[in-house]
């Protein structure tokens, strides 16, 4: 399952909408051979006999069970965000998977430094969302919420800052890379490469076509990861055969042509940082500068990233059985 697109502006700055999926995902084996690349990676589903909610204190992540399948899950945050408006603070943040039923929250302030103040009167529970009137938009205000559970307030979330003058928009602004001439970001794909518990991004940059020649691209595809607060993380090159952007029989690295993308972000291996997995083939740069070498232009790949690297963790070849019809 993949966020909804974020709507962008070409440049320093990608904005997105409330990016809050909730992902469930059958449990997925990485198996290591020889410290190197693997040759099959295992996708399995584990039938158990009766619901449970299996925590690893080691990773952070969470793991349901129940009747018919074990499910791999992402151990993430309330991911509070504020927007201004003209005069007031809108926050929101996320109901996750596991909260219980009758689950309310509570929302506090912290202005200028000085101690945080609840800003509703009764437990919130019609909604993830609060708009507060009363904040001073000239000085920084912090913002958390803490869950109720029968009545019980829990631990706070994680912060989220709007800074003094923050400047009224209607998303939360994240900002990137001035990409190269040209280029446009056409999707971003979420998940949390840092193991923080909230979400980071990561987009592509498509190069421009040339519509005299098939809209053959005029550079290769790209993409890269930031963290949540915009810091850069790397980059991937999909080299010469991403070009060929036609999307009936594409270029053998090549992602994102017509409504299909080729690239995944998920917490895979359940260590409570997530991986990347792309299509790949022959020229195409990891974000550590390997370039994979393949004599055939047209044999593909499935490549396992690391979330903070972009390092080639796994792979394995996609079965050619396909090449006499064109490419995936």
């Amino acid at each position: 399952m993949k966020a909804s697109r974020p709507s962008y502006r070409q440049g320093k700055h990608l904005e997105f909408d409330r990016l809050e999926p909730r992902l469930l995902l059958s449990t997925t084996g990485i198996d290591a051979q020889d410290g190197g690349l693997i040759n099959a990676p295992q996708l399995f589903d584990t039938p158990l006999s009766s619901t449970a909610i299996v925590s690893n204190s080691t990773t952070g992540s969470s793991m349901v069970s129940g009747s018919g399948l074990a499910r791999q899950m992402e151990d993430l945050g309330r991911g509070v965000v504020v927007v201004r408006s003209s005069s007031s603070a809108f926050v929101s943040w996320r109901l996750l998977a596991l909260d219980p039923y009758g689950i309310g929250f509570n929302v506090y302030r912290s202005a200028n430094g000085g101690a945080a103040v609840k800003l509703n009167s009764t437990v919130l529970t019609g909604g993830t969302n609060y708009t507060d009137s009363t904040a001073n938009m000239t000085v920084d205000n912090v913002f958390f919420v803490r869950p109720v559970i029968g009545g019980v307030e829990q631990a706070a979330s994680a912060p989220y800052t709007l800074k003094a003058n923050t400047t009224v928009e209607p998303c939360v602004v994240v900002p990137l890379r001035t990409p190269d001439s040209g280029y446009y970001t056409k999707f971003v794909w979420v998940g949390d490469l840092d193991g923080d518990g909230e979400y980071d991004y990561v987009i592509d940059r498509l190069a421009p076509t040339d519509p005299t020649n098939g809209n053959i691209g005029l550079g290769p595809q790209k993409i890269e990861a930031y963290k949540r607060d915009g810091t850069f993380l790397w980059s991937v090159d999909f080299g010469p055969n991403s070009l060929n952007t036609y999307n009936i029989t594409p270029g053998s690295s090549s992602i994102d042509t017509g409504h299909n993308d080729g690239i995944a972000v998920y917490d895979m291996d359940g260590d409570g940082k997530a991986e990347v997995v792309i299509k790949s083939a022959n020229g195409v740069t990891f974000g550590d500068g390997t370039v994979l070498s393949n004599s055939n232009d047209n044999n593909q790949f499935i490549s396992v990233l690391d979330g903070m690297t972009g390092a080639e963790r796994a792979r394995i070849q996609i079965p050619t059985d396909y090449i006499a019809i064109g490419q995936l």
